[in-house]
This record gives structure tokens, C-alpha cells and sequence, in this order.
């Protein structure tokens, strides 16, 4: 309860700060007669596009927030390496192995000896 508790502050915090970042303000363009045109960053799927829209409609995220975070959706690809291999949109094998590479061999040992049950407490 006490982990429910405390996402649930860190959620209202967070959302608290965002709309202090942007003053406070709904629209983009200022003087509040015109809507940011969210056409060119607007996903395919239409599960995005419905949230977007009940988003934008009852004001719940800055509209220059709710831009950017479709821009990143959409457009922000960066180029990834991995084992020899690049790739624009990134390899599911990437957290493993980085984990396996990156984490000392004693550690893994203890991790695996833990899982397996051999350490007993």
C-alpha cells in the first residue's frame, strides 16, 4: 500500500510540474484562438489518436507538451549498435546483453546461485 502511495504522489507531482513548466497555459500559441496544428506528428494508430483528442478536448496536458510527446512517438529515431549490427529501431536483445556484459561475473554468480535456491538465509 505503501508503493501505491507513493507512485501515486510521484504521478501527481509530476503532473503538477508540467503544467508549472508551461505556465500554466493550455494553448501553444498565445492568445488562445488558434490550436497547434498536431497533423504533422500525429500517430497511425487509433488508440493514440483517440486519447490525443480526449486529451486536447478536455485540456488535461499543455497542447505543446501533448506535441512533443507525439513527436517523440513518431519522429525521434536514433541509430543503435549492437553486437556488429546497427539498426534504426533498436534490438530487444539490448537490456540482456548489456546486462550480461556490463555486470561483474561474481555478481551474476550470486544471482544465479540466489535464484536457484544453493544460498540459503
Amino acid at each position: 500500500m505503501l508503493l501505491v502511495g507513493t507512485i501515486a504522489c510521484a504521478l501527481v507531482t509530476a503532473y503538477i510540474f508540467i503544467w508549472v513548466a508551461y505556465g500554466f497555459r493550455f494553448h501553444a500559441i498565445p492568445g488562445g484562438n488558434r490550436l497547434l496544428s498536431l497533423a504533422p506528428v500525429m500517430s497511425d494508430q487509433p488508440f493514440v489518436n483517440a486519447a490525443v483528442s480526449f486529451l486536447i478536448q478536455h485540456h488535461l496536458f499543455p497542447e505543446a507538451w501533448v506535441y512533443g510527446q507525439l513527436y517523440i512517438l513518431k519522429d525521434l529515431r536514433r541509430l543503435t549498435y549492437l553486437l556488429g549490427e546497427t539498426s534504426i529501431d533498436g534490438f530487444w536483445l539490448y537490456f540482456p546483453v548489456a546486462l550480461t556484459v556490463k555486470t561483474p561475473v561474481s555478481t551474476l554468480v550470486l544471482l544465479w546461485y540466489g535464484r536457484s535456491g544453493v544460498l540459503r538465509y
